[in-house]
This record gives C-alpha cells, structure tokens and sequence, in this order.
C-alpha cells in the first residue's frame, strides 16, 4: 500500500488540511502539541474507521461534521476513502462514508466500509468495527506510547498480543475448533449408538406386520366380491322403480292440474261476470261523451277577435277612461274656481283681486267643456262595459272548443276501451270452454293412474334393504382399506427406520475411526506446527532485534535478546540489567529495534502486507548524533519505498526525501512544505 494525499477537514486541531505523500522519506516535524501525531490518527482512521477510539476525540471542539479523505494505492490500482464524523444529541457518531474505486464510488456504512478495505488490502482479521488493525499496527504504525506499552507488559499478554500479530493464533483457534469437532462427532456417535440398539425387534415386528397385511387384503377382497351382488341387485330395483316414479310424477302432475283448471274454471267465471259489467259502464260513457261533442260542434264563435287583441283593446279603453276621468276632474276645479271668483271678487290661489264678470263667462264656457266631457267618457265606459263581456264570451268559448278536444279524445279511448273488453269477453269465453274440456281429462288420467304409491313403498323397502347390506359390506372394505393403508404405512416407516439404523450403526463406527484422527494425529500436528513455526518466528525476531540494537546502541558492553515469550531482556557484561534504568536514547533504541523487528516479521508472515509503507513516530527521542547516522542506515537497509517519519528533531531533515512542517497558530494546525 502506499499513500498518496491526506486531507482533514474539522479534525482536531485541523480545521482544513490537504498534504501530497510522494513515495521516499517523507518527515512531518514540528514541536510537541503542533499536531503531527493527528496526521497519523487520522490516516488510520481513513483506512479501518474509529475502532476503540471515541468519535469526540477526533472532531474538532464546537464543530458538528468532520471528515477525513485518504487517497491511497493498492497493486498499482488506485482507492479514494471518505471517513465522515458527525455530532448528534451532545454525542460524536462515525457516518456512512465514501470508498472510490475504478469501479465507481460506494456509499457505506462504517462496519461495511471496514469490511471492504480489509478486502482490499488483503488483511485476514476480524471484521469487528470496534477495534484497530492488528497487522497495521504493527507492519506498518505503531504508536510511539503503544510501542512502550508493549515492551513493559506483562509478558503473557504480550505473548498472546503478538501471537494475533505473528497470526500464530489461527494453530490454537484450529486446535479448539477441531477439539470442539471431536466432542461433537463422539455426542453423535453416543446418540447413533442409542438409536441402533433395536435392530431384532424392529425386524420381528416388520414380519407381524406383513403376516396382518395379507389377512386384510383377503376380508377386502371377499367383501367387494359381495358388495358386486348387491349393487346389481339394488340396479334391477331402482330401474323397476324409476318407471313407477315417472307414473308418479304424472299423477301428482295430473292432481296439480286438476286443481289449476278447477281454480282457473272459477277465474274465468269470475272474470265473464267482471267484463260484462265493464262493457255495459263503457257503453253509457261512450253515449255521454257523443252527446257532449254534439253540443261543442254545435256554438258558434261570438268574435273572430283573439283573446290578446281583445285584452289589449280592454286596457287602451281603461286608459282612455282614467285619462278622461282626470280631464273632467281638472275641469270641475276650474269651475269651482271660476264660481268663487265670481262670488268673492278675489282668486283663491293668490288672494288677488278679480274681476266677477269676466269669469262668468269662462264658467259658462267650462260648463259646456264638461258636458262634453262627460258624454265621451260615457261612451267609452259603454264601449269598455261591451269589450269585457264580448272577451267573457270568447273565453267561454274557447274553454268550450278545448273541451270538445278533450271530449274527442276521450270518446275514442272509450270506444278503444270498450272493443278491447268485448275482444277480452271473446277470449275469456273460449278460454272457459276449453279449460272445462281439459278438466274432465284430467279426472280420467288420475283414475288410470290410481295405485302407484303402494306399488313405489314396496320397491322402496326393498331398495332400503340393499342399501343396510351394503353399507355393512363397505363398513368391512373401508375398515380393511384403512388398516391396510395402516399396516402399510406402519411396514414403510419400520423398514425406513430398520434402513436408517442399520446407516446409522455404520455412521458411527466411521466417526469413531474421524475422532482418533482429530484428537490423535490431527491436534497433534498442529501442536508441532505451532511450536516449529513460533521457534522459527522467534528466531527470526531476535535475530533482527539483536542487530538493529546493537547498531543503535554504542555502548557494545550491552547486548539485546528476546526470550521464547519475546520479552526484551538486556544484559552488560553478561549480566541481565532492568530495562527500567536504561537512558532515555538506550530505552529509544530498544523499542525502535523491537519495532523495525515487529514490523519485520509480522510483514513476512501476513498475506495481505507488501514492504512498501512504513510510519515511524517520534523514533529517535533521546537519541545521539551517532545514533541518528545510524539510523540512516536501517532505513537503506530496509529499503521501504514509503517511509512517513513523525518527529520534533531536525536532525532527520537529512535523512528525508521531502519535509513538511507542521505549526499551530490560535489553536489551529498547519502543514506547510519545508523551503
């Protein structure tokens, strides 16, 4: 694997960072605090997620989205990841992130997106999202505090740490695995041996079985050569006594009939009598009707005037009226005016002086006016008097001609009427004669058909007889067939159980011979497997330990070994001295050679790992002048093609193919490229 770019995005004390990884030496340096250490959190965040750490550790304080985007190459095939942190409810959440691949972009969630990049790295761990990659952190990034940590620990824990590492842990998983296998196939073999104990008796019992089998197929077959008898029998019965239910069904047809002629015979009667009726009322209305016409083609037409010119004529001779009505009243004002002038010698209206003469005449000549007046408003109530009565007349005779319509039309529905009841009197005549006839027939038919009843209750017990012997004789078959189908089913079952045991038996004695393979070649192997392969890691181990510390340690008084439990064990001049008190560059020294050795190791023995990546953090804390050239020379004998150094010293500035410096200012932290 190698990296190629980085970039944080609301991540500690990132607020937003992009760094380019080209392959050589690469050396993050800055002081203690400035967020070196975060580049490396967050790389293996990118890759396998949060695993024990907390989500809050990661996101910047007061923010509420982080993210993390690592691009990095596999085989030559290049990835993009996208980790993204959330806050939620007061809690920091890993989201669903982004994974690029020549393919296309996945959207995942975090234990899928785990999953996929051990996949792709070819990682064989567990898929567990909780926990950090045992083989990346130690083939490729071990924290310089979980370096310590290893170091000082108990040395059983630290056997079983590295044997996860070194994937020695896959013999001991195999062994319980086969171990737990043995039990189960010995309980299995335990309940075969149980289940083939009644091998005998399940025989004899088949063979009782097949001796009831053929006692009930002979009863099955004696009955149904019986039940043959009788069902020709019971035929030869119902044939006899289907013709004596069809002379049956034709007297009580013939009764039916009898009683719907008789009740149709009084219908009709009935119906003769109600029609001579109808036919005698709808010649009297026939008479009424011819009378009323006569007398409505009879009057004559008082006007050739419409009823609406005759309206219109009423309302002009009112108006006229009213309108001479006001002129005579007008005219009557102006004499009685006149007169009081005449009377008074002053007008009435303005109190002036007048005089009575000259309006003696103007009263005479009104009085004439009115007169006048008088006469034509008489002549017009007159005229208006006669047009009223003459309307009344046309109404009357226009009422009259409609109702002559009416009466027309009623006079020919009557006529109607009454030909359609004397037609219904015919038919209803014809129809009595005939049903008289089919009566006396049907009293004839019902006299020949007398006595079919006893003759049909005979057959009939006869018939109910057959029926009782019958369902005796199939009581007998179906008994028979059910125990039959019994025995049968009984027979198939025990011979499936007596082949099952007799499998069984067999079963067990071939999980007899796999449990003493498994338990006494197979576990045994892996035993010696286990030991030959963690004496052959440990060698290789220590012999890589011993060099790299020798190399950076100068005092050559002390030498470094690991013991079969891979504790670091020191010794000077042949004595074993406490790690505890070595100086700070020798303690350096040793974790840096356990380290390189660690990583050595784990990457030869894990599938999935290449010697293309290396992250060293703080590697060279109290180290020597000297030290530090030396320390040149491990990493050209290692000849990693991507080396990530993570330190606050500048004297590795000359080992390192390219320098990135990292500061913080007001909190926030910066990656910058060395000039």
């Amino acid at each position: 694997m190698i990296i190629k770019s980085l970039r944080l995005q609301n991540i500690r004390s990132y607020r937003d960072a992009a760094i380019d990884l080209p392959q050589g030496r690469t050396l993050f340096e800055g002081d203690i605090g400035s967020g070196k250490s975060t580049l490396l959190m967050a790389m293996e965040f990118a890759l396998f997620g949060l695993g024990s750490e907390r989500g809050a550790s990661l996101l910047r304080s007061g923010e509420q989205k982080g993210t993390v985007s690592l691009v990095f190459e596999v085989d030559g095939v290049e990835y993009s990841v996208q980790r993204n942190l959330a806050r939620k409810a007061g809690k920091v959440q890993q989201m669903d992130g982004e994974l690029k691949t020549p393919e296309g972009t996945e959207s995942l969630s975090p234990k899928d997106m785990k999953e996929r990049m051990l996949q792709l790295l070819g990682f064989d761990e567990p898929l567990n999202p909780n926990a950090q990659s045992v083989i990346y952190r130690y083939a490729v990034y071990t924290p310089q505090e979980r370096m310590k940590e290893i170091i000082s620990m108990p040395s059983d824990l630290r056997l079983q740490t590295l044997r996860k590492a070194f994937g020695i842990e896959d013999y001991k998983t195999a062994k319980e695995n086969a171990l737990e296998l043995s039990d189960s196939i010995k309980r299995r073999v335990k309940g075969l041996e149980t289940v083939v104990g009644d091998l005998s008796v399940l025989a004899g019992k088949i063979l009782e079985w097949q001796l009831g089998l053929e006692a009930k197929r002979k009863e099955a077959v004696a009955a149904n050569m019986e039940i043959g008898k009788k069902e020709k029998l019971k035929t030869s019965l119902e044939d006899e006594m289907e013709t004596l239910r069809e002379d049956e069904k034709a007297l009580v047809v013939a009764r039916k009939n009898i009683s719907l002629l008789e009740s149709f015979f009084r219908s009709n009667s009935m119906e003769l009598i109600s029609l001579a009726k109808e036919i005698e009322v709808g010649e009297k209305k026939v008479a009424r009707l011819h009378s009323q016409v006569d007398a409505g083609e009879k009057m004559e037409d008082p006007t050739p005037e419409t009823d609406g010119a005759l309206v219109e004529e009423i309302a002009e001779l009112e108006a006229h009226v009213r309108e001479l009505a006001r002129l005579k009243d007008r005219t009557d004002a102006k004499i009685d005016d006149y007169r009081s002038i005449r009377e008074t010698g002053s007008c009435p209206t303005c109190d002036r002086e007048a005089d009575p003469v000259e309006f003696v005449e103007k009263e005479r000549h009104k009085s004439m006016e009115k007169k006048e007046q008088v006469r034509v408003l008489e002549e017009h109530e007159l005229a208006l008097a006669d047009t009223k009565r003459l309307r009344e007349s046309k109404l009357k005779y226009d009422s009259t001609r409609q109702r002559l319509t009416e009466h027309r039309e009623s006079l020919v529905e009557a006529e109607d009427d009454l030909r359609e009841r004397k037609s219904k009197e015919s038919r209803a005549r014809t129809e009595y004669e005939g049903t008289e006839d089919e009566l006396y027939k049907a009293k004839k038919e019902i006299e020949m058909l007398s006595g079919v009843s006893e003759k049909l209750e005979g057959i009939g017990s006869q018939i109910r007889s057959v029926d009782r012997e019958l369902r005796g004789l199939r009581t007998i078959v179906d008994r028979a067939g059910s125990d039959i189908q019994h025995i049968e089913q009984s027979v198939r079952e025990d011979e499936h159980q007596l082949k099952t045991k007799k499998e069984a038996k067999k079963k067990a004695s071939s999980l007899k011979e796999y449990s003493i393979w498994i338990e006494d070649y197979f576990v045994q192997s892996l035993d010696a497997i286990e030991r030959q392969v963690l004496t052959s890691i440990n060698q290789d181990f220590n012999s890589h330990f011993q060099e790299w510390f020798s190399t950076l340690v100068e005092d050559q008084s002390k030498e470094a070994r690991v013991d079969e439990n891979f504790t670091p064990l020191v010794e000077q001049d042949g004595y074993e001295q406490d790690v505890d008190y070595l100086s700070g560059g020798e303690r350096t020294s040793l974790a840096l050679a356990y380290r390189l050795a660690l990583n050595s190791i784990v990457r030869r023995v894990s599938r999935g790992m290449k010697s293309n990546l290396l992250i060293l953090d703080e590697p060279t804390d109290g180290f020597s002048n000297e030290q530090l050239a030396k320390m040149r020379e491990i990493l050209d004998e290692i000849e990693s093609p991507q080396v990530i150094i993570v330190s606050h010293d500048k004297e590795l500035e000359s080992f390192a193919d390219q320098i990135y410096k990292v500061i913080k200012e007001r909190g926030e932290s910066k990656v910058l490229v060395a000039q």
